[in-house]
């Protein structure tokens, strides 16, 4: 029996690969990058590379010369607060997975126990014939 449902299945399938679709649709041919954008690199101005050394430098010197004044260290405790607090809220599931988590279980729960329940028909025409009345 099990011969007998595969072989439509595969006339099908080879069916469905070698029939292309009545309209195909393609990508437009490519332009030339230099017609598209020539007059763009004509009107824009070029700026200058900056120095990722010089610009470190030029930020370590402005942090070495200046003090922290009270409302630096308040915004600092701050940050710090802020980032311990998201630690502590990272630590646990979120309320959204406990949920999803609780009704998975219970949905294999109650699947295991209809099954269970059932029973499993072992008949030798089942095996043969799996999807007969008798065995579903």
């Amino acid at each position: 029996m099990l011969k007998k449902t595969i072989v439509p299945m595969l006339i099908g399938s080879v069916v469905l690969f070698t029939l292309g679709p009545s309209k195909t649709f393609a990508q437009t041919p490519a332009q030339p990058k230099a017609a598209q954008s020539e007059h763009s690199f004509i009107e824009t101005p070029l700026e200058p590379k900056l120095d990722l050394k010089a610009v470190f430098s030029k930020e370590m010197a402005n942090v070495r010369t200046r003090t922290l004044t009270a409302a630096d260290y308040e915004r600092i405790e701050k940050q710090q607060q802020a980032q311990a607090s998201q630690q502590a809220s990272k630590k646990g599931w979120t309320k959204g997975e406990k949920i999803g988590l609780a009704v998975f279980i219970g949905v294999m729960t109650a699947f295991t126990i209809a099954v269970l329940i059932r029973g499993i028909n072992t008949d030798p025409t089942c095996v043969e014939d799996p999807f007969a009345t008798n065995c579903i």
